[in-house]
């Protein structure tokens, strides 16, 4: 073998024993994270959603400060959601993608991906993986996270990294389902914030396809649907607002037993708040009275077929009694644009009836000025039509805020 053949030989070792460095099982072990720069901010919405939520708080910089909480014309109502629905995100949000190294582990191991709002990780999210990428998901918006990884017997830990989300809408990627969005994290009257995890909206949630009589109705529910139900979201109540045949006749969460399951079929926009029979005014109040329930270990969710109409109203409702800014109840009801569903806030027909909700709320709380209060008008609505005591408004509000 001459010289030439001898140093090709070793230069193959090396390389192949720097290639197996991971397949073989050693005393020196360690894990290094990479992923996400240590300390970075991650936007917590897609770019096409932050485009249109920008445009639209650009147009409020013009609003008086007094108007903002009050039903205004949004400076001229120049940003159409139309011009931004350029391609659909289903409303899931962002994911953020985690990664490690590791030595002298050997091949095939499971490792442990521990992800916390808390620097302590005592509300931390476990995940178990033999990849060293893994891409978390439905993260709440303005929140400091900690993250890191062990190996799965907790021999090895990596170091601890920080990113931090920004202010915004939160997006849920629930699998086969869209348009779930937390109700909570906005800025509200009273330099409050409405808090997370504890109200969720989005659309129906079915086992199977079927049609109702008259339209057909996807699956919506696949293995990442129950895992961020339940481990995520941590759903405890589940309310429907579909009717008997439109729900495939359902009697209780496809979510499973330990999910609490109320269908109140209601109404939407001027429909539901006009209602002369009182029977919506009585389902409203049920729904509400749901809310005084809502907690972090058991969240609420509420939906109709496609989280737009039926479900936008409930939204409106609730936002505003919270204090929500009309710029901001706006963009809540028409994100839903980015889940195939194309609402506008400014437009009356057979969908986007958001003027009859608006004009239905002056008629029955008697609110006839030009720029009625928002609050004002979802609090007088809830408490002398609806017959919420004024006492569980309250509790709503203090279980829903918290401060800045």
């Amino acid at each position: 073998m001459n010289k030439i053949t001898n140093k090709i030989l070793t230069i193959l070792t090396v390389l192949l024993l720097v290639g197996c460095d991971n397949d073989v099982e050693s005393d020196n072990k360690s894990i290094t994270l990479n992923g996400p720069t240590d300390n970075a901010t991650i936007e917590i919405m897609t770019s096409v959603e932050k485009r249109y939520v920008d445009a639209m708080y650009q147009q409020a910089q013009g609003i008086d400060e007094d108007l903002k909480y009050k039903v205004n014309d949004l400076n001229g109502d120049n940003v159409k959601i139309k011009d931004y629905v350029t391609s659909y995100t289903e409303g899931k949000g962002i994911k953020v993608d985690l990664g490690f190294n590791h030595k002298g582990f050997g091949k095939d191991k499971t490792y442990i991906y521990h992800i916390a709002s808390k620097s302590d990780f005592s509300d931390e999210l476990k995940i178990l993986s033999k990849s060293t990428a893994y891409a978390v998901h439905s993260l709440k918006s303005n929140t400091k996270y900690y993250w890191k990884v062990t190996d799965i017997d907790n021999n090895i830990t990596s170091e601890t990294k920080t990113f931090t989300t920004t202010l915004g809408w939160r997006g849920i990627n629930a699998g086969l389902t869209n348009n779930i969005r937390d109700i909570g994290g906005h800025i509200v009257k009273g330099n409050k914030i409405i808090k997370q995890g504890l109200i969720y909206r989005g659309c129906e949630l079915n086992l199977e396809a079927y049609n109702d009589g008259s339209s057909d109705h996807n699956k919506t529910i696949d293995d990442n649907t129950i895992y961020t139900f339940k481990n995520i979201m941590k759903i405890g109540t589940e309310i429907d607002f579909r009717g008997a045949a439109e729900s495939g006749s359902l009697t209780s969460s496809n979510m499973g037993w330990s999910v609490n399951y109320d269908r109140q079929s209601i109404a939407g926009y001027g429909s539901l708040v006009q209602d002369k029979t009182g029977s919506e005014d009585k389902k409203v109040k049920k729904i509400f009275e749901h809310f005084l329930d809502a907690k972090e270990d058991k969240s609420i969710y509420f939906h109709c077929w496609g989280g737009a109409d039926r479900t936008g109203t409930i939204a409106f409702l609730l936002g505003g009694l919270l204090g929500m800014s009309y710029t901001d109840l706006i963009i809540d009801y028409e994100l839903t644009s980015f889940s195939y569903n194309l609402r506008e806030h400014d437009v009356l027909g057979t969908y986007s009836n958001f003027p009859s909700l608006i004009e239905g709320l002056k008629a029955v709380t008697n609110h006839t000025e030009n720029n009625p209060d928002i609050q004002e008008m979802c609090k007088t609505y809830l408490m002398n039509k609806v017959g919420i005591s004024e006492e569980n408004i309250t509790k709503i509000q203090d279980l829903m805020l918290e401060d800045l």
